[in-house]
């Protein structure tokens, strides 16, 4: 049974410490406020028969962190993976506990939900990144861009996207082919540009392609990266903007001469 000799923050001290007592974190299981059950739910040093306990919960964002505890047994994470709320399944989907026929299924789903949730699972094997990089909806792709293990042929594909949400998660993508920058560079909509524009992976051509062009966003993010060359810093200067200027002057890799450039047209 579950005492009350503490109060609700003392209780949530105690239920996030790997340090406290199984006893306590099966009694802790039983809590209730919703806080410190989910808490116990993630706690790794939390017992058995309070994961089993947990399993049932109510709420499901008790039963979705259960889903997170790397010492969840396997069958009642198999058990979580049928439940009937959204929320549960979608930790589920993100897990790297989930076993490749359970992604295969969730690959099936019409919630998008579950299905960005799932692009975004580290350990996607390569075939249903393929997969999820050609779903009809935007938001998944757009989560496949983002994915580490996301290879150059796809982001090579993804960067010709119809959806600029797409084309901006790829232009901050590290692996970015040079290719697909280049086209990037170019691209009609200033936020893609922008997007590439803060990426230290952004190649000089594709810098310079930036800093020679008329969108000012762009440029000023540019000015700011701090991988940005210094032929696109000399481009950068031509544009007179207060705003890339700006950027400029808080840089500490250019040239005093630059500097002094850049301060003569900032105080005039």
């Amino acid at each position: 049974m579950l005492t009350t000799r503490t109060t609700p923050i003392a209780l949530l001290d105690e239920a996030s410490l790997s340090t406290t007592p199984p006893e306590r974190l099966a009694e802790l299981a039983m809590s209730p406020i919703d806080e410190v059950r989910q808490l116990v739910a993630l706690n790794p040093s939390s017992p058995d028969v309070a994961h089993l306990q947990l399993c049932e919960d109510p709420s499901p964002d008790v039963r979705a962190a259960l889903v997170k505890n790397p010492e969840i047994a396997e069958h009642l994470f198999d058990r979580l993976s049928c439940d009937i709320d959204t929320t549960v399944r979608c930790a589920v989907a993100r897990s790297s506990k989930c076993p490749v026929d359970l992604m295969l299924e969730f690959l099936t789903s019409n919630n998008i939900r579950i299905l960005t949730n799932l692009a975004l699972n580290v350990m996607l094997p390569a075939d249903i990144i393929s997969a999820l990089a050609e779903h009809p909806n935007a938001q998944v792709r757009m989560y496949v861009a983002m994915h580490p293990a996301c290879g150059e042929e796809l982001l090579t594909q993804l960067a010709c996207d119809v959806s600029p949400q797409v084309r901006a998660m790829v232009a901050t993508h590290p692996l970015c082919p040079r290719s697909a920058q280049r086209e990037l560079a170019l691209d009609p909509v200033d936020e893609v540009v922008t997007a590439l524009a803060s990426n230290s992976a952004c190649s000089e051509q594709a810098q310079l392609a930036i800093a020679d062009s008329d969108n000012l966003p762009a440029c000023v993010t540019l000015a700011a990266n701090p991988a940005c060359s210094p032929e696109a810093l000399n481009l950068l200067l031509l544009h007179d903007n207060p705003n890339i200027s700006g950027q400029l002057l808080k840089r500490t890799d250019v040239s005093y001469k630059l500097l002094w450039r850049v301060a003569g047209r900032h105080t005039n």
